[in-house]
């Protein structure tokens, strides 16, 4: 949700850029937004994955699942700022007006 969120407003910041004719404001924002987005992104998945211990035992008393859960959550740090960089080049194409290049 983070991620998307985020993704929306750089959509919409770089949509008025875009309407605006400015390019050096279009591309202030979608640095700022990449920025925000790969450090929030970045920092939460790290926190889930070193907290994923604890936050599994929270869901279920198996200690199979909990040990199978943490073994994959580590992949949470890699895929969440490959997903970032996604997101904002599709927030840049819905910018545009080009939301079935996105799908």
């Amino acid at each position: 949700m983070l991620i998307f969120g985020t993704g929306v407003a750089i959509a919409i910041l770089v949509g008025q850029r875009l309407g605006a004719d400015d390019d050096l404001g279009r591309r202030a924002f979608v640095r700022a937004g990449a920025v925000l987005m790969l450090a929030l992104s970045g920092a939460t998945a790290l926190l889930i994955a070193l907290l994923s211990p604890v936050l599994f035992q929270l869901l279920t008393a198996n200690p199979d699942v909990t040990r199978a859960t943490v073994s994959v959550v580590w992949t949470l740090p890699v895929l969440a700022p490959l997903m970032a960089i996604g997101t904002i080049y599709a927030a840049q194409l819905r910018a545009a007006g080009d939301t079935k290049g996105v799908m």
